[in-house]
């Protein structure tokens, strides 16, 4: 199996992921090139890298992983410290009370480690967690919704970047999902599941500091997808009507708490 040819440095998350090997057996190798070279051969430090579903027949388990990338090899041993780390915050939250978890939660949405994820650091942080009856109609048994730097890719860098200080803030109100009664479920099909949720707007909780104030005093529909955990893939102004209308358009399946 080959990796792709790239340029970059030794303090880059990207190289660091894609040095080999990269599955057993692996005869990866892996040629440092100068920005000139990189640009002449059309290379990218940050290419549009495929993704694929891979199921293990073993376990069931299905996971997301770069394609030509063997499951498990996907990652790097010198993070596992830092996986360690939010695995115990994770446990930490889930002991405590209801109420103290959400204040919690609202905390780290709003911290200096999310702002640090959002320009680009590694790791992942929780932030917010799915209502009970949310979560249990879409299957999940896992409530708590993450946020990597790849959440920053999807909800930052592929809109307008003027744009970016005002998509920063909108993670913040993540923290007010627990109060969300409406949500769509999307089966793809493919081993990958994604849920849309409505987060209500509060006054006393949201982007004050906008500059399109408009669009920050609106409900948020958030997305996430999940595999072996979920996470934030977009997050945007939206009101009921358009999130049902676009729920209807791709046929999802929706979760209505106000119904019952």
């Amino acid at each position: 199996m080959g990796g792709p040819l790239q340029w970059g440095h030794s303090n880059s998350p990207f190289w660091d992921e894609w040095m080999p090997p990269n599955g057993w057996g692996c005869k990866c190798w892996v040629r440092q090139v100068t920005k000139a070279e990189a640009a002449r051969r059309g290379i990218s430090e940050e290419p549009d890298v495929p993704q694929t579903v891979v199921e293990n027949t073993r376990t069931g388990e299905v996971r997301i992983v770069p394609q030509g990338i063997d499951p498990g090899w996907q990652r790097n041993p010198g993070q596992m410290r830092m996986q360690g780390m939010e695995a115990m915050l994770a446990e930490k939250l889930d002991q405590l009370p209801e109420a103290a978890r959400q204040a919690a939660l609202r905390d780290i949405a709003t911290s200096w480690r999310v702002q640090r994820i959002m320009d680009g650091a590694p790791g992942r942080a929780p932030v917010g967690q799915l209502p009970t009856r949310i979560a249990a109609e879409a299957g999940l048994t896992d409530r708590m919704i993450w946020v990597n730097h790849d959440t920053f890719r999807h909800v930052v860098r592929d809109h307008d970047p003027a744009d970016a200080a005002f998509r920063k803030a909108l993670m913040a109100l993540i923290a007010n999902v627990d109060g969300a009664t409406l949500a769509a479920l999307e089966d793809r099909g493919d081993g990958l599941k994604t849920l849309r949720v409505l987060i209500p707007f509060d006054r006393f909780f949201h982007v004050a500091e906008s500059a399109k104030p408009a669009k920050a005093q609106r409900q948020t529909a958030l997305i996430l997808w999940f595999d072996d955990a979920m996470r934030v893939r977009a997050i945007m102004p939206s009101t009921e009507a358009r999130f049902r209308k676009d729920a209807a358009r791709a046929n999802n399946t929706v979760i209505d708490l106000g119904e019952s």
